[in-house]
């Protein structure tokens, strides 16, 4: 479909989309982030492939049962994609999905219910994998997602995050309000002296 396409850097999946063809966007060079959508249930041969640029994989499909195949990877030669976000509502993902992903470091799973894998779904279990922090034992002794050797609490982090950015932002405010308060108060005294000068 888009096969070749070098300066196509942005694509919108519609919502309704069952399935991507085979070779579909092979050798776009150009696309930095791909987001599968919850409605895609099958997913083509090398639809991505040699996709070389693209770093970000956004994975929301809730039970997609085809992905490429052993021999025909959907991201075979995707070099630089480094991380893989999984939604929430994520249930199954197929055989071969993330087969010849070795540059993975980062896996994103938001699903609290670990989705099911098979032994060959990823290539590696080398990258850091973030998950609900109440899920992190289910993770670690779910099938194939115990491969992983650094399974992290992904909300946890997010909460530190969110935590601090909501300390600053108070003491923004506060700060605000001094600096408010302090012209007001300014502003009074010059009136008071011209009133009295006035008078």
């Amino acid at each position: 479909v888009f096969r070749g396409c070098n300066n196509l850097t942005t694509i919108n999946i519609g919502e309704n989309v069952k399935t991507i063809p085979s070779y579909a966007f092979s050798g776009c060079t150009g696309l930095t982030e791909v987001t599968i959508p919850n409605s895609v249930t099958s997913i083509g041969e090398d639809a991505f492939r040699d996709c070389t640029g693209l770093t970000t994989l956004n994975f929301n499909a809730e039970n997609c049962t085809t992905m490429g195949s052993s021999y025909h990877k959907v991201f075979e030669g995707c070099r630089n994609l480094t991380t893989i976000n999984i939604g929430d509502m994520v249930r199954t993902i197929p055989n071969s999905a993330f087969l010849g992903c070795t540059g993975l470091t980062e896996v994103h799973s938001l699903a609290t219910t670990p989705p099911t894998i098979n032994s060959n779904t990823f290539s590696s279990y080398k990258a850091k994998l973030y998950v609900p922090n109440q899920s992190v034992s289910v993770y670690k002794t779910a099938d194939y997602w115990n491969n992983f050797t650094a399974i992290n609490k992904y909300l946890e982090v997010y909460f530190q995050t969110f935590h601090i950015l909501h300390i600053l932002s108070y003491s923004y405010q506060f700060i605000l309000s001094i600096i408010i308060l302090h012209f007001v108060v300014l502003n009074f005294k010059i009136i008071c002296i011209i009133m009295f000068f006035r008078f």
